[in-house]
């Protein structure tokens, strides 16, 4: 798979290609090119049956990348060669067990370079900086860090050439190399001291512009959207069932049955769980892995798709990733595991490789006898962010307490473990070296705990949410460029993490954290944050097209009004209950649900302050105008579709 990042740095696109000197130069020299071979997960090619699979990786004297791997590499004026891999990245096995099994690469490794490993998604901040093409991610780095050459899985002749040629290249060259690399860092240093200006006013026009994208882009005769690879794309699809209930466009209509109904085809059969993308136009030939963090997106797709519609197969579509999700993906102590491999037998080199193509097309019972593919079972912050919202969105919708229970039991665990008032959200506690303070974690797990309030009516979630929030406001915010850098710029280290950045996917997370949090609490400094950041991403969100959804997902909830549910009681009486499961149940994407204690002083939200009431109440409410309050449950829905307009 091929992955993109927009990285911004203070409003400009910066990239440093050494290569490009170093192609122009070997192309003058009429040396023989190298041929990249690339495969996929999950297919046949690449590793030998048992018996003669000969893993050898572990003699290569691999590093972490840390200070001592850079200072040993500028003590020995080496090289470093990095390898990104993925415990879930069927290529990266057979780069293991081939290219890195090589004696005569793991040679010249261990005496002419530094070698780092690097595993994505243990370090998605080196990932997100260096990550060429796909995984694995071969590079070479001059010592402090800058890229010299990158490509993804080559097998051993060509990676021993790689690595000859762009040695002897680095030694003819030097100061050419050195030239590149101090010229990119003055335009850093320019770029930092003189951010671009923001533009005046937000112009909500950007909404359609990702929406039309949609349309225009859709596979009319298989869902999804291009011709090629077919990769689902939950943000955009979240955007157009806002519109969608916002304006009833038949267009986004049919893009939504298209692709919710083809991509389907992503979804095992046989466990459940989607897969992550399809090689095909029509959702065939898929990669096996399972991701947590696709699987969490798509699940709330659905859920809210079975929410507008009815239709009872997106029902069981949530069910079945649920499914999944609790045979092979849920730590009994709360939290979920990272991800679930594309082939069998892939970590276990002793034992018979049998491709994803081959294991996935066969019944529970035949898998089970062979074995199940690897689990990773760290537990990311980030990613049990977003799996904790999911199934908060699917519990009243579903009826299914165990998803509250479980949610919240993972939300508890993620504060008590990974939580620092002072360092914010370590990634992954359990990790050997552990990484803190992404913007990533901190913002999917301050949503969760927002999303947790609004599910239980417990102010403590809201809290939580609010203190995440208040430490991303001043430990990563650019008051003046505008955005969120995507860590702290303590955590600045070599070559490509040596300048800040900040990322658009995650700064459009950032910005709907922003907006829920003010539409719950009527707050305005988070307004303003969220204004500041949508003044930069806006920027840069027309060369993403309709894979900017989260970023117009974030403006259209900015620019519009949200329809407030409260309900004013106590969170143990019974008729309090029943009006805010039925304020959970009613379906409306552009609503906020909030539970005041009766005793709450005042009752307020925003500018608005409620009465005080004998017994439990609900209120709708948008702007400044409320309805009289609902006092029955079962009258709730009717009453609220009708005092939000939305009767047929």
């Amino acid at each position: 798979m091929s992955k993109s990042k927009t990285i911004i740095l203070l409003g400009v696109l910066l990239t440093i290609d050494i290569f490009a000197e170093m192609s122009r130069a070997q192309k003058s020299e009429k040396e023989k090119p190298v041929q990249i071979t690339k495969g996929g997960a999950g297919t046949l090619e690449g590793l030998a049956p048992a018996g003669i699979r000969h893993k050898k990786d572990q003699e290569i004297k691999w590093m972490e990348w840390s200070d001592a791997a850079f200072e040993k590499a500028r003590r020995e004026d080496k090289l470093l060669l990095l390898d990104i891999t993925a415990v879930w990245c069927h290529w990266c096995h057979v780069m293991d067990e081939t290219s890195y099994s090589d004696s005569a690469v793991i040679r010249l490794l261990n005496e002419r370079f530094i070698p780092i490993r690097v595993e994505a998604d243990q370090r998605p901040d080196v990932q997100n900086r260096y990550l060429s093409g796909g995984w694995p991610t071969t590079a070479v780095l001059v010592p402090t860090g800058e890229v010299l050459w990158s490509g993804t899985y080559l097998p051993p002749e060509q990676l021993r050439q790689v690595l000859a040629q762009v040695e002897d290249y680095y030694r003819k060259n030097k100061a050419t190399v050195q030239a590149r690399i101090d010229s990119f860092k003055t335009q850093v240093a320019e770029s930092l001291a003189n951010p671009a200006p923001l533009q005046g006013e937000l112009k909500l026009e950007a909404v359609d512009d990702v929406v039309n994208s949609a349309i225009d882009n859709l596979d009319a005769a298989h869902g999804g959207f291009g011709d090629g690879q077919k990769f689902p794309a939950p943000g955009t699809i979240a955007l157009l069932l806002l519109e969608n209930h916002l304006k009833k466009n038949p267009k986004i209509e049919n893009v939504l049955h298209l692709t919710l109904k083809n991509q389907e085809k992503l979804l095992d059969p046989v466990w459940g769980g989607f897969y992550r993308y399809a090689t095909k136009p029509d959702w065939s030939h898929p990669h096996y892995e399972k991701m947590l963090s696709a699987n969490a997106e798509l699940l709330e797709n659905y859920t809210n798709a079975y929410q507008a519609t009815g239709e009872e197969s997106y029902k069981k579509t949530a069910l079945e990733v649920i499914r999944w999700l609790e045979g092979f993906m849920q730590d009994p102590k709360g939290g979920f595991y990272g991800s679930q491999d594309a082939d069998l037998g892939s970590h276990e080199p002793e034992k018979d490789f049998i491709a994803g193509e081959e294991y996935f097309l066969l019944d529970d019972t035949a898998r089970r006898k062979l074995g199940i593919p690897h689990v990773d079972k760290n537990i990311y912050s980030d990613w049990n962010g977003r799996m904790i919202r999911a199934y908060l969105t699917a519990y009243p919708v579903l009826g299914e307490k165990k998803l509250l229970e479980f949610a919240l039991l993972s939300l508890d665990r993620i504060r008590k473990t990974a939580w620092d008032a002072k360092l914010g959200m370590a990634h992954n506690p359990a990790a050997k070296t552990i990484l803190r303070g992404l913007v990533a974690d901190n913002v999917e797990v301050a949503r969760a705990s927002a999303m947790a309030y609004q599910t239980t009516g417990k102010k403590e979630y809201l809290d939580f949410a609010k203190e995440i929030t208040a430490w991303v406001l001043k430990n990563l915010q650019d008051a003046k460029g505008g955005g969120f850098y995507s860590a702290p710029l303590s955590n600045l280290s070599y070559g490509n993490l040596s300048f800040p950045d900040k990322p658009f996917d995650e700064n459009s997370e950032a910005t709907l954290a922003l907006v829920e949090l003010h539409r719950l609490t009527g707050d305005a400094a988070y307004k303003k944050a969220a204004e500041h950041t949508l003044k930069l991403l806006s920027k840069f969100y027309p060369n993403r097209g309709y894979m900017a959804g989260t970023f117009a997902l974030a403006l259209r909830q900015f620019g519009t009004y949200p329809n407030q549910i409260v309900i004013i009681g106590g969170l143990k009486d019974k008729t309090a209950q029943a009006l805010h499961s039925a304020a959970l149940r009613f379906y409306d994407p552009n609503k906020v649900v909030i539970f005041l204690d009766k005793g709450t002083k005042p009752l307020k939200v925003g500018e608005i302050e409620f009465p005080e009431m004998e017994k439990p109440a609900l209120f709708a409410c948008r702007q400044s105008l409320c309805s009289s309050p609902i006092t029955d449950a079962a009258q709730a829905e009717e009453k609220l579709k009708k005092f939000f307009g939305q009767t047929n």
